[in-house]
């Protein structure tokens, strides 16, 4: 069963972007938290998609860096990513590729060296590119690393109603967290809040989802905001013309892909 935060990213960026359609649902007491949790990681999610991201980079003093990136997914397990601007990271490209029973299998090509690289298992809980998102957080995650309870069942964000519901990581080495908090939107079952604690307990991190949009039966957040406040350092993601089901090649998930 995997996680549904992808993150974003995807998501990023699946950590950071998670698809649903509007569908409310009523639970009862026992175990509500994890059926929440399920409702939000089992919903319909388009075959594949693609974006164009723009990435902005917020330092502590409040100055600002833009990145431009073409995004390409499928499903939950493939995600591509390809810096088209500034020249600086032009045609740096990355690959995910999310596994269930071995090790997700993540790649980096830099052209300035023109070589492919290979993020090994022990990289994954570093910072993507500069950003406040982990190579983990790019890829996907199981929903059985954490145990939940509901903390409010009824509480409010931004003048919505959302659920409250606390993730306490079995194995915080494996996680990079020791628990994440979330708030998750009633009407559309949608996350709009997340918090991820450090493996010492302290909060780390905050990231919030906004602009959601409807894709035909999809529905999105076309802007993921994340804040590390113990760095004051912050991420934007903008996400435009997006398309979905468009039956991208098989090539595209290849290392051959990455240096095209």
């Amino acid at each position: 069963m995997r996680y549904f935060m992808k993150n974003i990213v995807l998501l990023v960026l699946a950590l950071l972007y998670a698809w649903m359609p509007y569908k409310p649902v009523t639970f009862g007491a026992e175990n509500s938290a994890r059926e929440v949790i399920e409702r939000v990681e089992n919903a319909p999610r388009p075959a594949d998609q693609q974006l164009t991201m723009t990435m902005t980079l917020v330092n502590s003093q409040g100055q600002t860096l833009t990145r431009t990136l073409e995004v390409k997914k499928q499903g939950d397990d493939k995600s591509y990513l390809l810096f088209v601007d500034p020249p600086d990271v032009k045609n740096t490209a990355f690959l995910n590729i999310s596994h269930e029973l071995r090790d997700d299998e993540m790649y980096l090509y830099l052209p300035a060296l023109n070589r492919i690289r290979r993020i090994a298992s022990s990289s994954k809980h570093k910072n993507f590119m500069g950003s406040d998102f982990t190579y983990d957080d790019m890829g996907d995650r199981d929903i059985d690393d954490y145990t939940y309870r509901m903390v409010e069942s009824s509480t409010r964000f931004r003048d919505q109603e959302v659920y409250l519901i606390e993730g306490s990581a079995k194995d915080p080495n494996q996680t990079g967290y020791s628990k994440l908090r979330f708030w998750i939107r009633k009407d559309i079952y949608q996350p709009v809040k997340i918090e991820f604690f450090d493996r010492h307990g302290d909060l780390e991190k905050v990231q919030t989802n906004a602009g959601f949009k409807r894709i035909g039966e999809y529905l999105l957040a076309t802007r993921i905001e994340m804040q590390n406040v113990q760095t004051g350092h912050k991420t934007i993601l903008e996400l435009q013309d997006i398309q979905v089901d468009q039956h991208l090649p098989e090539m595209t998930w290849t290392r051959r892909n990455l240096a095209r």
